[in-house]
């Protein structure tokens, strides 16, 4: 059923087929009468705006029984330009935004205009722009007067309903936007564009919550959207499933985002996302600003250090727990994301269950916190408490990592220790070797050879770390089995453990408590051995920390 008269000037002289007489010209270019936009009131869907290509602008608003003609009211509206889109305010249904592209008639100046009572009257609104034809202009539904324009060179926004344009502060190309929309629950920006495609802006609450307070605050946290765990296995082609979705530049986790007024001085850490403040360096590192994420209960789940940079900083939490002590002695770790990351290298800790996080941000002694909803991927369904049950494999696998490698450290220092001494007291070339340290230099030759045996069992050192697939000419060391672990606690998804997983951790846990208590009675006796004779001829005593534990399994 029609609901509308003609909304067109109808003029029958611009509707003839152009062109000729050789040939003529079909694209439509030149044929004009024709409606282009139509806009709903998303709070009132008995108001429809509608738009056309000859520059007339027509609302009702009672579904289409009658129309009013509200493009005389339009102050300096060139005649004839083209309506492409009309935007209506999500939050009532009288306000309406309209922008007209007149460059097909030599005229490039932006044409943008408001009205707030259903078109009885209208205000320009071009404060800002560049002299660029105008295609969009909508709100935003998460904040009243925030407004997003499109143009020929790209997009811009205003705070305060369009008395004033800036240029969108986002690296985007110049490229003509031609419509925008908001995903309101997600807070994202989608821009379609004219010749580069679609892009989403993913999460701008920092735009939608920047008010002059915060602008002039010295740090503010802003809201923190739901964090999606998505069911992500690997990124080729073979790995891919139906809910498997991947752009460039694509940030998975929660986004924190917070402002500071100025950049913040001093040394700070670079630690990557999911970094426990003591994974890489095996102490903490001096940060002036810092990240501590914590479950719900109360235990830290990660320490980050994010960039303490001047405006609006931005840093994903890749939703893990703190990755495990690292042995200084091996590779830098290849954070997961990939097969080659994947079966190559782990790190980061194990996945957080859905659930609610408490971020707290710190700068320098001032902290602000924001909660996180970490919701499970809505197109896989799961088993009950199987999140809470790979999240106790993980990190009872993650622990036994840090006692391997605390234990790996351990054994490295010691014999540093050991070799240090020894090269100090070696005798120059012709001369004998002073007799008052023999007995010590014997007690460390026999302690390095104890070391040594126990970190071959432990990190088998005839394997090239830097060569791919070297320890397939080995044996696997123990390392290797507790990584694993860790390994396989990072592919599964809302899955139960299996009883093969819990009997193969309970193995390597029964080998691995096995070797730590060799380890420490090593301490306990050789290397109290060796004290005893340092101190009696005045020598450097071995300092071997304390003894080395085995964590409870899921704590």
């Amino acid at each position: 059923s029609a609901i509308s008269p003609d909304l067109t000037h109808n003029d029958k002289s611009k509707q003839v087929t152009s062109g000729g007489p050789i040939e003529y010209d079909i694209s439509g270019a030149e044929t004009y009468d024709t409606i282009m936009s139509i806009t709903l009131a998303p709070s009132d869907p008995n108001v429809i705006w509608v738009g056309s290509d000859d520059g007339m602008v027509h609302v009702t608003r009672n579904g289409g029984k009658t129309w009013t003609d509200v493009t005389g009211n339009i102050s300096g509206a060139p005649e004839w330009a083209r309506v492409y889109q009309l935007g209506d305010s999500p939050f009532d249904p009288g306000p309406a935004y309209v922008s007209f592209d007149a460059h097909m008639l030599g005229n490039h100046n932006p044409y943008v205009y408001r009205t707030r009572d259903y078109g009885k009257t209208w205000q320009k609104i071009v404060n800002g722009l560049p002299n660029e034809p105008v295609h969009v202009v909508r709100e935003d539904p998460n904040q009243r007067g925030l407004l997003v324009l499109g143009c020929d060179t790209g997009l811009y926004y205003s705070t305060n309903d369009g008395d004033q344009w800036q240029k969108f502060p986002v690296d985007f190309p110049v490229v003509p936007v031609w419509d925008v929309t908001f995903a309101k629950s997600e807070h994202d920006l989608d821009v379609a564009t004219h010749g580069r495609g679609l892009f989403v802006l993913s999460d701008i609450r920092p735009i939608e919550e920047m008010t002059p307070q915060v602008a002039s605050s010295d740090f503010h946290l802003f809201s923190i959207n739901e964090a999606v765990l998505m069911n992500r296995f690997f990124g080729g082609k073979q790995g891919q499933r139906s809910t498997l979705y991947r752009v460039p530049f694509e940030m998975q986790g929660a986004n924190v985002d917070y402002f500071l007024k100025t950049a913040i001085k001093g040394p700070h850490g670079h630690g990557g996302p999911g970094d426990h403040p003591e994974s890489l360096e095996g102490a903490p590192h001096p940060a002036p600003l810092n990240i501590v994420l914590t479950a719900a209960a109360g235990p830290t789940v990660a320490t980050n250090y994010a960039p303490p940079d001047a405006g609006v900083n931005h840093f994903v939490w890749n939703l893990l727990y703190h990755a495990p002590f690292r042995y200084l002695g091996q590779p830098a770790p290849r954070l997961r994301g990939g097969a080659a990351a994947f079966f190559f290298g782990v790190g980061g800790g194990p996945t957080v269950a859905p659930g609610t996080y408490k971020v707290a941000v710190t700068v320098n002694d001032q902290t602000q916190i924001q909660t996180v909803s970490v919701v499970k991927d809505p197109g896989v369904p799961v088993v009950a408490g199987a999140f809470a049950s790979e999240v106790a494999y993980g990190l009872e696998a993650r622990d036994m990592m840090s006692s391997l490698d605390e234990t790996l450290n351990h054994i490295d220092e010691l014999d540093h220790q050991i070799s240090s001494f020894a090269a100090a007291v070696r005798p120059a070339e012709g001369q004998e070797a002073d007799p008052r340290y023999k007995d010590v230099l014997d007690a460390g030759r026999s302690l390095h050879q104890s070391l040594d045996k126990l970190k071959n069992v432990l990190w088998n050192t005839k394997i090239q770390r830097g060569a791919s697939e070297d320890d397939l000419h080995w044996l696997s060391d123990l390392h290797a089995k507790v990584e694993g672990l860790l390994r396989g606690a990072s592919i599964g998804y809302g899955q139960p453990v299996s009883s093969q997983a819990r009997e193969q951790m309970t193995a390597v846990r029964q080998e691995l408590a096995t070797q730590l208590a060799d380890f420490n009675q090593i301490v306990k006796t050789q290397v109290s051995d060796y004290n005893k004779l340092a101190k009696k001829v005045d020598a450097p005593t071995l300092f071997a920390g304390a003894p080395v534990s085995l964590p409870a399994g899921g704590k």
